[in-house]
């Protein structure tokens, strides 16, 4: 049997994924992602409810390691902060 896809909890076209007493807010090619921590739980009736909730913006993985390899002026990096091509593509007939 193929497996079943897990369908993503969607607010206003951005995807809530959820691990742990984490909620991550944000699609994985923004810049920043919204993560909401879930902190001291207290039980009302039968259900769990948090009383206290951290909101963090966080910068995206992708953005930081770009951002990590100009300030430390690597060949990427500089290629980067020149606006030309970083995989070794022609700049000769290319990318002017």
């Amino acid at each position: 049997m193929a497996a079943k896809k897990e369908k993503l909890l969607m607010y206003k076209g951005k995807p809530l994924v959820r691990k742990g007493n984490h909620i991550f807010y944000g699609n994985p090619g923004d810049k920043y992602i919204v993560a909401f921590v879930l902190d001291n739980f207290m039980k009302i009736g039968e259900i769990e409810v948090a009383s206290k909730v951290d909101i963090l913006l966080q910068q995206n993985d992708a953005y930081m390691n770009i951002k990590n390899k100009m300030e430390i002026n690597s060949y990427q990096g500089v290629r980067h902060k020149k606006g030309l091509p970083v995989h070794g593509q022609r700049t000769s007939r290319n990318a002017r």
